[in-house]
């Protein structure tokens, strides 16, 4: 069959020329599309594996308290000025306010005042009640990019004013929000929210999380205090029967507990023979703990208080409300552990150090640690990260240890695990100086301090390969291949009278490159055309100075409507709204996976919503996903 030209997609430099500057649509085609509610947004992929993108500050908490009891405090809604900040994330534990509740609007309650969340005192102002919460119900839980979920998490914790409009009968908006949080693994933060609602507007759902959260926190008595108080109105439903069945073995009533375990037995609930095999282990039967195992907190609770092995498969399949714990747990399978640790360390659950330390309790050899730099090719994953790291850590000579070093990041960026691998190592980085003897090391150093934000100790590496640019090709090749990563840190010194067209030309000019390398070479320039503009870095090329992708086979994955919400919100800043556009749109896939036009709406959705830190870490994020 013969296509016409008009069948043939567009240049992506002509989408981008409309997506880039603006879409150019009314705002009238975004209203007609959002009437058909949540089906809208039915049509994002947002389902990939997790990954490992660029790594933000992690949570760390230092509230240990016991919570108030329902009812005993308030909270704001939150006034002050919007701030472009992405801020920390130990932030969230601050700047809590008391009101009178009569001043306020419970659904939101939340803990962070404008100038820690980084939005706007209303950052659902323009956003329908129905809206908020057909984008909340579509969210998926698995989200890839730490970029955009601490966005959502910033947004989910803020004190500020609802969406406008009816309150459904069905599921409340202050709800999903902490059903979203507790999903994301912010338990803490979830018990923290439920100890100053008032217990009139608790429901259901709240209160079980506020039951989960509490074991998460080892708070096993307020969490069966909790328990017994709201039995009543909740014992038909599993968990409830479970929690009771704990609480009871917990304060010694072992014979009602079997009964409660026969009633869930003939009543034919939905039950785990995980948690059966627990729960009389727990009342000192000596039962096998067989079956699936299916990972629950009622079950690590219940695995706590045993101190046995966690089964095989519990942490691949746990809540990410447990992950922390599951990072730090002994008694976990240590490949288990060190897999899971990377997950959280990702999602920002944990710290670098913790995630060192699992690597850590990985057993390796020592003959296996001497000849981890020869084994490097045929060890890879979590476990070729952690043979290397150790090996790195209990390297003496500064010249073997810069070696293993480079050995793991090159394996980490071949595996797309940068991100979680350097800020592991980022002190055995910091300890190396720069020396002419070691100028081979130089641009695994300078790339590795430029994705770190250390500018200054990018600069000592840099001169090395300064030097020998004078007279060597491959220097002026090396300074080349970083120039992506300094620009977009906003570094003007290297390669000062190239833009991106020249740097470009040179990826495209070679015909001896295979159709699928210039294809991504092709896709790495429109990426960074579009983080130029989205951060307004000065460079003299324009759209259609870009090769031409007139053949390119990219598609879009997300539907036009999305793409036309995304536009919309980021022109009429309705924050929240944008937020949950661009989480709904990426979802669970890799920046990699994301067509370079969808990439450039959601770096403008937040350039438009003022939120320039958040930009300029999303372009290193996407960089680092496409191995710029």
């Amino acid at each position: 069959m013969t296509v016409s030209p008009s069948d043939k997609p567009a240049p992506l430099r002509l989408r981008l020329s409309r997506a880039l500057p603006a879409l150019g649509l009314a705002a009238a085609l975004f209203t007609a599309a959002l009437s058909g509610g949540a089906s809208l947004f039915a049509q994002t992929s947002g389902q990939g594996q997790a990954g490992a993108p660029l790594q933000l500050v992690p949570r760390q908490s230092d509230d240990t308290a016991t919570p108030p009891a329902a009812g005993s405090g308030d909270a704001s809604t939150g006034q002050g000025a919007a701030t472009q900040a992405l801020p920390d994330e130990t932030s969230k534990k601050a700047g809590i306010e008391v009101l009178s509740l009569d001043q306020i609007d419970l659904d939101g309650i939340g803990l962070l005042d404008p100038k820690d969340s980084g939005l706007g005192p209303d950052p659902w102002m323009g956003t329908e009640r129905s809206t908020a919460v057909a984008l909340l119900r579509q969210l998926p839980q698995t989200l890839t990019s730490p970029v955009l979920l601490s966005l959502g998490e910033h947004l989910l914790l803020a004190k500020a004013p609802p969406p406008q409009g009816p309150t459904s009968a069905v599921e409340g908006f202050l709800d999903l929000r902490l059903q979203l949080l507790f999903d994301w693994g912010l338990a803490e933060e979830v018990r923290q929210i439920l100890g100053r609602l008032p217990h009139s507007r608790q429901s259901e759902t709240s209160f079980r999380l506020w039951v989960q959260a509490l074991l998460v926190d080892g708070q096993d008595q307020a969490a069966c205090d909790l328990v017994r108080r709201e039995i009543v109105a909740y014992s038909s439903q599993d968990f409830w029967a479970k929690a009771l069945i704990f609480c009871q073995i917990l304060d010694g009533s072992v014979e009602q507990a079997y009964l409660g375990l026969d009633l869930l037995r003939e009543t034919g609930a939905k039950d785990d023979p995980l948690f059966s095999a627990l729960a009389q282990r727990f009342a000192g039967a000596d039962a096998d703990v067989t079956g699936e195992a299916r990972a629950s907190v009622l079950n690590f609770a219940l695995l706590r208080h045993l101190g046995t092995a966690i089964p095989r498969g519990f942490a691949a399949k746990a809540p990410r409300a447990l992950w922390p714990a599951l990072a730090a747990a002994e008694n976990l399978d240590p490949l288990e552990r060190a897999s899971l640790s990377e997950s959280a360390f990702s999602s920002g659950l944990i710290t670098a150090e913790t995630l060192a330390t699992a690597y850590r309790a990985l057993p390796f050899s020592a003959d296996e640690l001497a000849g981890a730099l020869t084994s490097a090719d045929r060890v890879d994953g979590v476990l070729g990260r952690a043979l290397l790291f150790q090996a790195a850590e209990a390297q003496k000579l500064v010249v073997t240890r810069a070696e293993i070093l480079r050995s793991l990041l090159e394996l980490a960026r071949s595996e797309h695990r940068t991100a979680v691998v350097l800020p592991v190592v980022a002190r055995l980085m910091e300890d190396l100086r720069p020396r002419t003897d070691m100028a081979w090391f130089a641009e695994t150093a300078v790339r590795s301090f430029y994705i770190l934000d250390k500018i200054e100790l990018a600069r000592g590496w840099l001169r090395l390969i300064e030097r020998d640019a004078a007279s060597a090709p491959e220097g002026q090749a090396a300074l080349r291949r970083l120039w992506p990563l300094a620009r977009l840190r906003g570094q003007q010194d290297l390669l000062p009278d190239t833009d991106l067209a020249e740097w470009g030309g040179q990826l495209t000019t070679d015909d001896a490159v295979p159709a699928d390398s210039r294809q991504a070479d092709l896709r790495r320039i429109y990426l960074l055309f579009a983080a130029f503009r989205a951060l307004d870095l000065a460079d003299a090329t324009s759209v259609t100075m870009l090769p031409d992708w007139a053949e390119t086979t990219e598609q879009f994955s997300v539907s036009s409507p999305l793409l036309l919400a995304l536009y919309d919100a980021g022109q009429s800043r309705r924050e929240g709204e944008g937020i949950l556009l661009a989480l709904s749109a990426v979802g669970g896939r890799q920046w990699n996976e994301v067509a370079v036009t969808e990439a450039a709406e959601i770096l403008n959705l937040l350039r438009d919503l003022g939120l320039t830190e958040a930009v300029r870490r999303l372009a290193m994020e996407i960089a680092l996903a496409n191995d710029l």
